[in-house]
């Protein structure tokens, strides 16, 4: 009868032990998704900047991450699934930046390659723009799509 008392404590006591540690995988979890969220609210905080996209045979997204010394960087996913030479494609010269009046081209650019890209682009300007946008000419057959902030 002890026997049977002890084997049934244990295996209740198995069950809260492994029921507590998927609710606390399960917080890391939320946690984390959590921390990408607040990640993101603070950029746009901070800047104003959320991502803009822009769909079509080449989905694209941008976003603003900060200006630092001379230099505004910006975010960005390519994403295709039905184009398959990305690669023929310089972003260093099919993406301006305009602000201020003045347009500039990267001086630091994302190769494209494959289906899935990211990585960033680097425009070197005085200083940091309140407003801006950021145009990309002729990626495939999509002619010329532009990105603004505020």
């Amino acid at each position: 009868m002890k026997l049977k008392m002890i084997i049934v404590g244990v295996m209740v006591l198995s069950v809260l032990v492994l029921a507590g540690c998927q609710s606390n995988s399960e917080m890391m979890e939320e946690s984390e998704m959590g921390s990408e969220m607040e990640d993101e609210m603070e950029n746009e905080m901070m800047f104003g900047w959320e991502t803009q996209s822009s769909d079509g045979t080449v989905m694209v997204d941008l976003t603003p991450e900060e200006y630092v010394d001379g230099k505004l960087f910006v975010e960005i996913t390519v994403t295709t699934h039905s184009v398959d030479d990305l690669d023929t494609y310089d972003l260093s010269k099919i993406v301006t930046l305009q602000a201020g009046g003045e347009k500039y081209f990267p001086i630091e650019a994302l190769k494209l390659s494959g289906h899935h890209n990211s990585g960033e682009l680097v425009f070197e300007i005085p200083e940091e723009p309140s407003q801006f946008s950021v145009t990309i000419t002729n990626l495939h057959d999509e002619g010329v799509r532009e990105f603004s902030w505020p």
